[in-house]
């Protein structure tokens, strides 16, 4: 799907834990997959979840990390994250950038970030 059609997605959903059918409970992921990543992570950088959705696994890491970054295609979904969790800065709009080995000019999708 491209963008414009996650943001569709999210849009139309409500902000109630679970409404995605892909929205599990942190306790069933991100809890049970910390400790298998959490020593190869470096503390001094921030951690980034890539395509966070409405940032319920974002939101469960934050307290095990200096910082944590939610990243998701659809700005819907990062409004979601960042409507729903205490000290989260505001979603950040970012233009994803091309590799320059890329020489034919494509269009530029955007990423949107929320900081925990």
């Amino acid at each position: 799907m491209t963008g414009p059609a996650w943001d569709a997605c999210w849009s139309t959903l409500p902000a109630a834990p679970g409404a995605a059918l892909w929205d599990s409970s942190p306790q069933l992921t991100a809890a049970r997959h910390l400790p298998l990543f959490r020593d190869h992570a470096d503390p001094l950088l921030p951690l980034v979840d890539i395509g966070c959705g409405n940032g319920r696994q974002t939101q469960w890491l934050a307290p095990h990390f200096r910082r944590v970054i939610g990243l998701d295609i659809a700005e819907s979904a990062v409004e979601l994250a960042a409507a729903s969790a205490a000290g989260c800065r505001p979603p950040t709009p970012r233009p994803r950038r091309s590799s320059r080995a890329c020489t034919t000019p494509r269009p530029s999708p955007k990423a949107v970030c929320a900081a925990f």
